[in-house]
């Protein structure tokens, strides 16, 4: 009994387990991670394309290629950065016709994942495992073909995967990112979205989506912090938006995109020298990546930096 005791003392001086990542990333997928937070989507299918073919066998390979996939598709349609979450929330497709290769080569992967993570162990790892890739199927399914009501199964179907793994250890970060979004996403359903989802079972909750958000953006869980500054923006809190951006760009110099949404939050809220500087820092990087240049029409960030001629300065 004093053992007991003396342990629950213990467990409440201490506190919860620290909430930390959990599964490593090769250093081959780290390159082609790289590539996608700097938004340099072509490299980055090529880099997954090619570890896949390496390794046919691998869930974590599987799980990036076809996340990559879906991710630069959209972005062939969309701008990434400002419309995921909108698309997301809206629940609305885009309006352009899928590649169809891309398509079969994403249900290929996906397919064949699911299968392979089922019929393994069910560790952790493999749990994470088909819990991404259910989260990848749910988002091709919303976002490129509009299929709503399968894209609410999946998400329950994700979210289920990611509460088990939490459930059983609570110091795992990574779930965090989509049980947050999840969670965001069927919080802001407009009602007849939610009577669909209502219909599966599902339902949102979001003070809980902002915690488990903030919980793997402190973890340093790089689609967590992407998906919680989007999140920020919307919901008004700008300054904390614009320390997140920051430390993105801390580690993804190159992204561009990150670079002209920061000058427009510094824009925003008065801090118009910085917001110039940040313009004039997107003008270089686009200068020396050439494929950026059919990104942005003529003169669109000296519009930028004429528009901060009237802005009031804090």
């Amino acid at each position: 009994m004093r053992v007991l005791s003396a342990l629950l003392l213990v467990a409440l001086q201490t506190g919860p387990a620290p909430v930390r990542p959990h599964f490593s990333m090769s250093p081959e997928l780290a390159t082609c991670a790289d590539h996608y937070y700097n938004f340099e989507f072509s490299l980055a299918v090529a880099c997954t394309r090619d570890a896949y073919r390496r390794h046919p066998e691998s869930l974590e390979v599987m799980v990036w290629h076809s996340r990559v996939l879906w991710v630069s598709e959209l972005d062939r349609h969309v701008d990434v950065n400002q419309s995921l979450l909108a698309l997301v929330l809206e629940k609305e497709p885009i309006r352009q016709v899928v590649d169809a290769t891309v398509r079969q080569e994403f249900l290929t992967i996906v397919n064949r994942a699911t299968t392979l993570a089922r019929s393994r162990s069910s560790d952790d790892t493999n749990r994470y495992y088909l819990g991404e890739i259910y989260g990848n199927e749910t988002a091709w399914n919303l976002l490129l073909e509009g299929r709503k009501r399968e894209a609410m199964s999946g998400v329950k179907r994700t979210m289920q995967q990611m509460e088990g793994l939490v459930a059983r250890d609570p110091s795992i970060a990574e779930p965090y990112a989509l049980l947050g979004m999840g969670n965001y996403l069927l919080a802001t359903n407009p009602w007849y979205m939610r009577a669909i989802a209502f219909f599966f079972g599902a339902s949102g909750d979001k003070p809980e989506a902002l915690r488990q958000l903030r919980l793997a953006s402190d973890a340093e869980i790089e689609d967590a912090r992407f998906l919680y500054k989007s999140v920020l923006i919307r919901e008004g809190r700008i300054p904390e938006a614009i320390d997140l951006v920051n430390k993105l760009l801390q580690r993804y110099r190159r992204n561009v995109f990150f670079v002209i949404e920061l000058g427009d939050m510094l824009a925003r809220v008065g801090r118009v020298d910085e917001a110039r500087s940040e313009y004039e820092r997107a003008s270089r990087l686009i200068a020396e990546r050439p494929e950026l240049r059919t990104r942005f029409m003529p003169g669109f960030i000296e519009g930028k930096l004429n528009g901060l001629l009237s802005k009031p300065r804090l």
